[in-house]
């Protein structure tokens, strides 16, 4: 299953089904949408996962299954957060093993 951008609102409660980039690691978890990004050609979710108990981000194509868990809710973050974790994660040392993509 393809999942469209479009498909996942900011402040909605999701469950996803999720495929790891290199294919080996499966899981299923619940996420909070935060934001729906496209960085160099490339989807991102950014959402607070309930699983890690932090913001994650996720790869769109790696979500293979998405069902909304709840109707949209009042955001408690900011676009400006968002903005300030996505540059602290890109400077991070661990963002070049993370989107490194062949």
């Amino acid at each position: 299953m393809r999942i469209n951008p479009s498909t996942l609102v900011p402040g909605t409660r999701y469950w996803i089904a999720y495929l790891s980039k290199d294919g080996a690691t499966y899981s299923e978890r619940f996420i909070h949408c935060e934001e729906v990004v496209r960085r160099g050609g490339v989807w991102y979710v950014v959402a607070f996962c309930e699983m890690r108990n932090q913001r994650r981000l996720f790869l769109l194509t790696g979500i293979k299954d998405v069902r909304s868990c709840a109707p949209p809710r009042q955001a408690t973050f900011s676009q400006a957060a968002v903005a300030a974790w996505w540059q602290t994660y890109l400077a991070s040392d661990a963002v070049h093993d993370r989107l490194a993509f062949a």
